[in-house]
């Protein structure tokens, strides 16, 4: 490995989280870049985990217009530049009435992992349909 392609693991780190910030780092900017296009809304399920974190910052940097995210850390998501933090014990992502109608996502990114997560997007008209009428995506 070439010297200019490392880098000194700080302090405040171990050696497996700092071997595990590159391959966050760029699934982050894969899924953004594949999926999201400049003024997007986009929903963030799980935005406070190793990918998450990643994630909204690369979605801010690429042009969302809007974007929410899912977690118990209201502090840091917001210094991440999440418009609204959705505590998932507190309120129910799929129920909220400020993200439907004209104001649904154009993409929800779910980090979580659940099937149940599609059925709400879908069936609760919180996703816009894509071009070809069908919901326009949840990764």
């Amino acid at each position: 490995v070439k010297k200019a392609h490392t880098s000194l693991v700080p302090d405040s780190l171990s050696l497996v989280e700092a071997a595990a910030l590159p391959s966050s780092a760029l699934a982050a900017m894969r899924c953004a870049e594949a999926h999201m296009r400049k003024g997007d809304r986009v929903l963030v399920l799980g935005a406070s985990g190793g990918v998450g974190v990643h994630l909204v910052q690369f979605l801010r940097i690429f042009g969302a217009s809007h974007i929410a995210g899912t977690s118990t850390a209201a502090g840091l998501l917001r210094k991440l530049g999440v418009d609204r933090v959705i505590d998932y014990r507190s309120e129910e992502w799929s129920e909220i009435k400020e993200y439907q109608g004209d104001n649904r996502f154009d993409l929800v990114i779910d980090l979580v992992g659940s099937y149940e997560s599609w059925r709400k997007a879908t069936s609760l008209q919180v996703l816009k349909s894509g071009w070809d009428g069908t919901p326009a995506c949840l990764c």
